[in-house]
């Protein structure tokens, strides 16, 4: 049985709520089983072609699951918040504790899939009694320690963010290292500039005018705000940031 027609035709009842819950935790073994079969282990070695294949190997296999999370969380009734939060626990069960850190934290992906499904699905709805019983539902994380399932939430959004990059290297640390090399030179240029300026806005002003030729080289773009502020926009690393001309040259 598909579960999303299924659990279409039980959430809207109570009376169906076993039903419901034997639906999800099928579906639920069956997409884990589906995993053991796609290699997704932690022991493997990191590439990034691998990491986009486990990407899309966790999106087409939860994608079922998550629109049943939606449905259970925007018309699900009061019975239904036991139901919430069954397929994330059992995944967190799955969690893997060795192996490759860039795997160990991509498998909270899934994870976070479903508890937005849910979440959002409850939002939509107002039911926000049933938000907290999500958020409060008691899972394990991949050290066997239980926690709520909002503070594990939290932690493996920080953990897939950081595993979006490849683990052992920063792609951008050299570009980072050859802007601050370049600036910290301006800064010495830009103090010899302030000392002979002695205090004159104008000549400070024509000072980051100068300064802001070589601009395209570090990597930042430079605009005046006013007589007294300039803006520095860094696309790379830093929104727009503005500064006091006492500060322009560095």
């Amino acid at each position: 049985m598909n579960i999303v027609p299924a659990t279409k035709r039980y959430v809207s009842d109570d009376r169906f709520r076993v039903r419901l819950f034997e639906t999800i935790a099928q579906e639920t073994r069956l997409v884990l089983l589906e995993l053991d079969g796609k290699d997704v282990k932690a022991s493997a070695n990191w590439s990034d072609d691998e990491f986009r294949r486990r990407v899309g190997v966790y999106d087409d296999a939860f994608s079922d699951l998550c629109q049943a999370a939606g449905l259970v969380g925007r018309w699900g009734g009061t019975g239904s918040n036991e139901v919430l939060p069954h397929a994330i626990k059992r995944t967190c069960d799955c969690l893997e504790s060795g192996g490759n850190t860039g795997w160990l934290k991509l498998q909270w992906y899934p994870t976070l899939l479903l508890f937005y499904a849910a979440g959002i699905g409850t939002v939509t709805a107002g039911r926000f009694d049933a938000l907290k019983a999500l958020m409060h539902a008691p899972v394990r994380e991949a050290a066997g320690r239980h926690e709520k399932l909002v503070l594990i939430a939290d932690q493996g959004m920080v953990l897939v963010g950081r595993s979006r990059c490849r683990p052992h290297a920063n792609p951008h640390d050299d570009r980072r290292k050859d802007i601050a090399r370049k600036l910290k030179s301006r800064r010495n240029d830009g103090r010899r500039a302030r000392q002979q300026a002695d205090g004159d806005v104008p000549a400070r002003q024509n000072t980051a005018y100068a300064n802001a030729d070589d601009d395209d080289a570090a990597g930042r773009s430079i605009r005046f705000v006013n007589d007294t502020h300039i803006a520095i926009v860094d696309a790379h690393i830093a929104p727009e940031r503005r500064y006091g001309l006492s500060s322009a040259a560095e």
